[in-house]
């Protein structure tokens, strides 16, 4: 007996989809990034997470070196990325790039996954601001180690972020010192003021 409807329907569609299935698993094997997107990793890998650590810790932590603001992980979702997401549009918009704001969002949540699973973060879990300032620097450290081959392992779902353009703006945007100097402290006492406001 035979399906003329499943034969000339259904068995392209498969044939499509077992294509499609083999083309984004090579893409994740064999993916390589443009040059100036290498660039980035530099750039980014040079970071001083130190520095970020203790702006975050000093800022957040001790806001207003009176009232204990604790921080949970477990709230992510409902406390942490939202305001993430309010400094990743303005900054992207300052970029010049607001296209990319849904990549970076879907970057930060992984590299959020990364910090609570390989890095260490889950150990501060209820509240990162009981832990140990020192504690917290691993944790950044590993980040940073690690963070680009979490952005290539995530590559076809943030590819907006290695196109040429994309790559040259975000070399110009994190090699400036005020990213560190000035923007993390910034945000870090906005997003103090916020939760202190909110309790």
């Amino acid at each position: 007996m035979h399906f003329p409807i499943f034969t000339t329907t259904l068995t392209p569609l498969l044939l499509l989809s077992a294509t499609t299935t083999a083309l984004n698993f090579n893409l994740r094997q064999t993916f390589i990034p443009l040059p100036a997107c290498l660039n980035v990793r530099t750039v980014l890998e040079a970071t001083d997470t130190s520095a970020v650590v203790t702006s975050l810790f000093t800022e957040i932590c001790s806001a207003s070196n009176s009232q204990p603001l604790p921080v949970d992980l477990i709230s992510y979702n409902a406390q942490i990325r939202p305001f993430l997401e309010s400094v990743v549009t303005t900054e992207t918009a300052n970029m010049g790039a607001p296209q990319l704001a849904p990549s970076y969002l879907v970057l930060i949540d992984a590299l959020f996954d990364l910090a609570r699973t390989r890095c260490g973060l889950d150990a501060f879990e209820s509240d990162v601001c009981a832990a140990d300032q020192a504690a917290l620097a691993p944790v950044g450290d590993c980040i940073r180690r690690n963070g680009w081959q979490v952005a290539i392992r995530n590559a076809l779902r943030i590819l907006p972020l290695f196109s040429l353009d994309a790559c040259n703006r975000q070399v110009e945007f994190f090699g400036r010192d005020e990213v560190v100097d000035v923007l993390v402290p910034q945000y870090a006492r906005q997003f103090a003021a916020e939760r202190q406001a909110a309790r």
